[in-house]
């Protein structure tokens, strides 16, 4: 037991410094474990409360049998930390239990549809129907689109 509490630790240790070290060439913040932080959800919105008092979100909306993803923000201090991931883990956790089909709008939903292929089948027909290819071509408009919003 010992052993293992103090590999918990040299582990969560390590990863600090490593992050530390090689976080966006910046120093990281803290070091997060999926088990540190709690989806939320109201009607709207998936999100998670961070240390900071900030918060992560995915907006969301429900139409008929359709599970629409908006809009996925992190706080810039917490990016690339998996929190986006946790998010639309929940939203796909709550489509299947829900009996909805899941359509990606914002780019990191495609992005992760793209990533985690075998939970395609939860997409809406059009969206679960697309090649690889295809949902790549889809991603890239989603992002130009997003980056197309926040110049104007």
């Amino acid at each position: 037991m010992i052993f293992i509490r103090h590999s918990i630790v040299t582990l969560r240790l390590w990863n600090f410094l490593s992050e530390q070290i090689l976080f966006r060439g910046k120093p990281a913040l803290l070091v997060m474990a999926d088990d540190e932080f709690k989806v939320e959800r109201t009607s709207t919105v998936f999100f998670i409360r961070l240390p900071d008092k900030s918060k992560a979100y995915l907006k969301y909306s429900v139409e008929g049998d359709r599970l629409n993803l908006i809009e996925t923000y992190t706080p810039e201090a917490y990016r690339g930390k998996g929190l986006a991931k946790l998010m639309v883990d929940k939203a796909v956790e709550y489509a299947v239990k829900k009996g909805l089909k899941i359509v990606p709008l914002c780019s990191y939903s495609v992005y992760y549809f793209i990533k985690f292929g075998d939970k395609r089948v939860l997409l809406a027909g059009e969206y679960r129907d697309m090649g690889d290819n295809e949902l790549e071509e889809y991603y890239k408009k989603r992002l130009e689109h997003e980056k197309g919003k926040r110049s104007s």
